[in-house]
């Protein structure tokens, strides 16, 4: 079953909820795989905190979905400024083709509301490693705990990385996203850490940006995410982003993370499966 979502992102939820319980209704005894073959409104693409949220719909409905084609050809969906030159929306979908594991739950402060901060986010037990994308709403004080720490698997202190990735314009380039935060942190008694991803100056009024916070268990240092082999400011013959962009932007089939729970502004992440809850 395939659709469009070109408005907000808060109506995936509800569309396929209806969707599911017309299965239902007409006595379909398996639910049938969705692909919402194109998703986002013109001004939300290339703005990485406007398209955590549909990162986040998608992937907590589990279902596929491919960026709308609104603007330039040969752009994959916005995603680059221009020939071998990413932009900030193809950071946010290099973090996300990057996370391993499975979803966890994640609780975004308001819900299922546009224009608000949401996130999605992963945990990968093998690994001890867990990933949190965030982003969206109004510039303020933000930040994301991570809740049910195992100590079997995380021990009682992480080392926690927070990157931003910072709008740059519908066709401006961007350079790899800054590292805002890089330390080891006490898990507390009750289990969860809380990190700062703002400090309230640094959103754009459109929730441009975005945030990418991994936090490895003992022994497991946190690593970027796979980085196409150009800076923004390079065009040469031997860099080409577009082949990296193609495996970043193959995740835009949420369908390809397991499926285990649904991830969400300092958003709440546990680790039994971990939550996160975002603020």
């Amino acid at each position: 079953m395939t659709w469009h979502e070109l408005a907000v992102a808060s109506t995936v939820r509800t569309d396929v909820a209806a969707y599911r319980a017309l299965e239902t209704t007409v006595g379909m005894t398996r639910h049938l795989p969705v692909n919402i073959d194109e998703y986002a409104a013109r001004y939300q693409l290339t703005s990485p905190g406007q398209m955590v949220a549909w990162l986040s719909a998608l992937e907590a409905e589990k279902v596929d979905g491919d960026l709308a084609y609104w603007n330039i050809n040969g752009s994959l969906g916005d995603s680059v400024a221009q020939q071998n030159i990413p932009n900030a929306q193809w950071w946010l979908y290099n973090w996300y083709s990057s996370m391993p594991g499975h979803t966890v739950a994640v609780t975004a402060p308001q819900g299922n509301t546009d224009d608000t901060l949401q996130g999605l986010a992963t945990l990968d037990p093998a690994a001890r490693q867990a990933r949190i994308i965030l982003g969206g709403g109004a510039a303020g004080p933000e930040g994301v705990t991570v809740k049910n720490i195992d100590p079997a698997l995380f021990g009682h202190t992480v080392h926690a990385t927070v990157l931003q990735d910072r709008w740059s314009g519908m066709t401006g380039a961007a350079a790899e996203p800054a590292r805002t935060f890089d330390k080891d942190v006490p898990v507390g008694t009750d289990g969860s850490i809380t990190l700062p991803v703002t400090q309230g100056d640094q959103g754009d009024g459109a929730g441009g940006n975005a945030r990418h916070v991994m936090a490895p268990g003992p022994g497991s240092r946190a690593r970027s995410a796979p980085r196409c082999p150009c800076a923004a400011t390079t065009n040469t013959s031997a860099c080409r982003p577009a082949s990296c962009l193609a495996s970043a932007t193959s995740r835009s089939r949420p369908g390809s993370i397991p499926r285990p729970t649904p991830p969400g502004r300092g958003c709440s992440t546990s680790v039994p499966e971990p939550a996160t809850t975002c603020s």
